[in-house]
């Protein structure tokens, strides 16, 4: 699913719904039927992911690669990937224009300080399933060496 989406984005600038509408519906479909997940907990994880969607927080593609995830390994990794995607995006900029990254990270702030947190369309989209596609591995990362490996 990530390096589909992944290759998708980096060509198109967009994640398409042919990649991510069938893992969510078949990861639905047969968690329902194996109740590997607890089907209330999925329910308002996925519910969340597209609150997040509405807000406008990321873009519809990420947020349906998100929901994928849920659906496949539950909320947890889908969140762990997506905390530190946007960490990823956060060191990027930084790193490649660090004058524009602090000034939009200190407009942002004095914009949340004051009450004025609107979404901005007129910024150009990230490209984000390959920053995903690395915290979904980080996530991985972490999990086998808390579980001690296989």
């Amino acid at each position: 699913l990530l390096i589909t989406a992944t290759i998708c984005d980096l060509k198109t600038g967009k994640i398409k719904n042919w990649i991510t509408i069938p893992v969510i519906a078949f990861a639905l479909i047969y968690n329902g039927f194996t109740n590997s997940y607890n089907i209330l907990e999925m329910s308002v994880s996925l519910i969340a992911w597209f609150i997040i969607g509405c807000i406008g927080i990321s873009g519809w593609g990420d947020i349906k690669c998100c929901m994928a995830l849920t659906a496949i390994n539950g909320w947890q990794c889908a969140l762990n990937a997506y905390l530190a995607a946007q960490a990823f995006m956060v060191i990027k900029y930084l790193v490649l224009s660090p004058k524009r990254a602090l000034s939009d990270l200190k407009e942002n702030t004095n914009d949340i300080l004051r009450n004025r947190v609107k979404i901005d369309t007129s910024k150009p989209k990230h490209i984000f399933a390959p920053f995903l596609l690395a915290g979904y591995l980080v996530h991985l990362l972490i999990s086998f060496i808390i579980n001690g490996g296989l």
